[in-house]
């Protein structure tokens, strides 16, 4: 008190609001009114202090004597309001700063007491069509949703459900429909009454769109899978099905409600199963594979054929595979077609090398006699030696027996050789040395030519790709374009008859070039000689060249004719190698 007495009153009061009290105290004096004002001051530790203050006139008179100032220290109240509006502000900035739309309502009265703008944005209303209003925004709700959301709030807010967690529509006065989802919290007091409620609003519109499409995508996809006649299926990378459409019972014979849930390895032939297997991995590992064809068992134990295209799924977020989804046909009937197809190929094929060997019966009769005919005489040789000789020198017969043994492997083998190429039955390929096949088959390729005076000349490659063949039919377009060669030199003279078999390597493929001297084909039947009944033979059947071709073909190869510059033809073939680099 010591010091306030007889001090001046302007020194505990801050400079900023001196000026403000002098004219307070004037305007006191003056009208003898008193009046109120809220001044920052020192306190008694010498620091910043706030005050409420009272200025009252003190009359003596009738007339105003002086005034008396009444000072209450405040300055902890102020700190608190200061501390409050600091957080309402930062508040109020976060609000503004979000996407999201926030709202917050006082209650008994309910009212409106904040929205950001990001709820004004979403709802599309002006600040004035919410503030004053008990729950303005709720006529904007979908008419189809007002009602639940109307009776959802207040259950909330009476306790009798636990949360406010909702979805809605909301029709916006520009006349677009916007999706929300609604989130509330309830704030409580000092003593645990709730007293305000707040909430976050996400608009939601792309989402619900997204899940829309995604459901009209998906009833399209049940439909067509439904409806469709190949076998469509869902299986995890495990192997297990998700879903399998109703074809599963016209192809497989169960139904799919059998099938969820089983693995779709378990129905394929065992010999398919592990390229199946592979090829799955493949898929999960690249996301592409190739179709497999394979055998799957059907209900009544039979085996049809599938041929399954499948495409991975992968999650958006993390990359991996999620499931597979498959689509398989049965094939079953092109499959046996395709085998049939084999079967008249092969049937076809033997009887052109029956054919060949009909027209060959004349000069496989010479070449046969030949060994037979010296085995005779030294067979006769060795006889009469021992009858004259009994007991004398064996050299002679030594090698007379030699040479019986000689033409006997002779006559052996062109018998093998004739027996191996007639023979009927099913082929298979084979790792196939193109220059070893012609030397091992020529005598065959030499039937014919020799009696006829044509000289046979072999020009073997050196190095030469193996192929992966059926050595049997392969020797068969051998023969038939060497006998094709040989029959059109009949009118050249007999000193000019050359018929060349070469090997060559092109581009990394393995070749074979027949050529001969004859009179050559004519050139508007250079592009046909190879279609079916198509011969340039008073007495041809047409099928040799096609057959050649078909059988070329089916081994990945190509086969064409030319001319020579100096007289005759070539045809020539080549096949991919064993080992492509």
């Amino acid at each position: 008190v010591e010091q306030v007495v007889g001090s001046d009153t302007a020194d505990w009061i801050a400079p900023a609001y001196r000026a403000r009290v002098r004219d307070t105290i004037v305007q006191v004096l003056l009208t003898g009114q008193s009046a109120s004002m809220e001044l920052e001051g020192t306190g008694r530790d010498g620091g910043k202090a706030w005050y409420s203050t009272r200025i009252s006139p003190v009359f003596m008179k009738g007339e105003v004597e002086s005034v008396i100032l009444i000072a209450s220290d405040m300055t902890d109240r102020q700190r608190a309001e200061s501390t409050v509006r600091d957080s309402e502000e930062r508040f109020r900035q976060l609000a503004n700063s979000i996407d999201e739309g926030f709202w917050l309502i006082g209650l008994a009265p309910e009212r409106l007491l904040y929205v950001n703008p990001a709820f004004l944005r979403i709802w599309g209303l002006p600040a004035e069509q919410l503030y004053g209003v008990v729950r303005g925004g709720e006529k904007w709700i979908h008419p189809a949703d007002r009602r639940r959301i109307h009776d959802r709030f207040n259950d909330w807010l009476a306790g009798r459900v636990d949360s406010y967690d909702v979805e809605y529509r909301i029709d916006r006065p520009d006349g677009a429909t916007r999706w929300v989802h609604d989130h509330g919290a309830k704030i409580l007091d000092d003593e645990g009454r709730v007293f305000r409620a707040s909430g976050i609003v996400r608009d939601i519109t792309a989402h619900k769109s997204a899940e829309q499409a995604l459901r009209e995508s998906e009833g399209r996809y049940r439909l067509l899978a439904d409806h469709s006649s190949d076998l469509i299926g869902r299986h995890t990378p495990a192997g297990r099905w998700l879903y399998v459409s109703p074809a599963s019972q016209k192809i497989l014979g169960y139904r799919p409600d059998e099938l969820v849930g089983l693995d779709p390895f378990e129905f394929i032939h065992p010999d398919d199963r592990g390229d199946c297997m592979l090829n799955l991995q493949r898929l999960i590992e690249t996301g592409e594979a190739p179709a497999s064809t394979y055998r799957a068992r059907h209900a009544d134990g039979h085996f049809v054929w599938l041929e399954t295209s499948a495409k991975a799924v992968r999650d958006a977020a993390s990359g991996q595979v999620r499931e597979v989804v498959a689509t398989s046909r049965d094939v079953t009937e092109r499959i046996e077609a395709m085998r049939k197809l084999r079967q008249r190929e092969a049937d076809l094929s033997h009887a052109e090398r029956l054919s060949t060997m009909g027209q060959m019966a004349s000069e496989l009769a010479h070449e046969l006699n030949q060994p037979l005919y010296a085995i005779n005489n030294f067979a006769e040789a060795c006889l009469v030696r021992l009858n004259q000789e009994p007991s004398g020198e064996l050299t002679d017969l030594r090698r007379w027996v030699t040479q019986i043994g000689e033409q006997a492997r002779r006559a052996a083998d062109v018998i093998r050789r004739i027996t191996r190429f007639v023979r009927k039955g099913e082929l298979g390929r084979e790792l196939l040395d193109l220059n070893r096949c012609i030397r091992d088959m020529s005598v065959l390729l030499e039937f014919g030519s020799r009696s006829k005076g044509i000289h046979v000349a072999y020009e073997l490659a050196d190095h030469l790709p193996a192929v992966i063949a059926d050595s049997v039919l392969i020797e068969q377009v051998l023969l038939n374009l060497v006998r094709n060669a040989a029959e059109a030199m009949e009118d050249t003279p007999a000193d000019k008859r050359r018929l060349v078999i070469r090997t060559f390597e092109d581009a990394g493929n393995a070749g074979v070039a027949v050529s001969d001297s004859g009179c050559g084909v004519p050139a508007d039947c250079l592009e046909r000689l190879f279609e079916p009944y198509f011969t340039t033979k008073p007495d041809g059947t047409g099928m040799g060249l096609a057959i050649c071709r078909s059988t070329i073909e089916a081994h990945g190869g190509r086969i064409w004719a030319s001319n020579n510059r100096t007289g005759g033809a070539t045809f020539q073939f080549v096949l991919p190698p064993a080992n492509p680099e």
